[in-house]
């Protein structure tokens, strides 16, 4: 998986191909959806994807989330990708004070990140 997203990323021939074809080689359902997902910081339109992550319901993948953002903000993505950081801030914002992504399943907040560093994704994110 992560090898199709980084060939797309660096924006080989035929990234779309790669992606589609990863994506059929994939067998267990769970990977399949998270593949899908991610590859859409890839689509022809990665603005309509951004708009979409604006909507709580479809965040509720957090990591799968931070994912597809570190490839939208990705470095050799820079010029494209600085449309999306004001609006990533604030978006971060919002849905720490609704506490949409800090929250814990029995309603608790986790402890702090300065205590408790969270591990970040592979590739480069801007939070």
């Amino acid at each position: 998986m992560r090898l199709a997203w980084e060939l797309s990323v660096r924006g080989v021939d035929d990234a779309q191909e790669v992606l589609a074809r990863q994506n059929r080689r994939i067998q267990n359902p769970d990977r399949s959806r998270e593949f899908a997902f991610v590859a859409q910081a890839f689509a022809a339109d990665p603005d309509r994807f951004f708009e979409s992550l604006k909507k709580k319901e479809n965040r509720k993948h957090e990591p799968w989330v931070l994912q597809a953002l570190a490839y939208l903000h990705h470095p050799l993505r820079q010029k494209n990708a600085i449309k999306y950081i004001k609006p990533s801030l604030i978006c971060l914002k919002k849905s720490r004070q609704l506490g949409t992504s800090s929250s814990l399943k029995d309603g608790s907040t986790p402890p702090s990140p300065a205590i408790t560093p969270r591990r970040r994704p592979r590739s480069f994110a801007i939070f």
